[in-house]
């Protein structure tokens, strides 16, 4: 869901262009990661953006996760 919705905010962003994967997981139309990928790869102009999105999208996940499982406690 994170990276559907990943996606759909880059897309946005970068593309002007709307996207619903968030919608379409939720609605079990994208039942799979390697099915939101070929769908994705379809909405986009080519298939050298895809790849640069693809990685925009693993770097923001990862990015995410580092910042959750960092401690920001005072006493560290």
């Amino acid at each position: 869901m994170q990276r559907a919705q990943n996606y759909d905010l880059f897309f946005g962003f970068l593309l002007h262009k709307q996207t619903s994967f968030r919608q379409a997981i939720s609605l079990n139309d994208i039942s799979s990661v390697g099915q939101l990928e070929r769908n994705v790869l379809s909405a986009a102009p080519s298939e050298h953006l895809f790849c640069e999105l693809s990685s925009i999208v693993d770097t923001a996940i990862k990015q995410a996760t580092e910042i959750a499982a960092r401690d920001l406690s005072p006493d560290r």
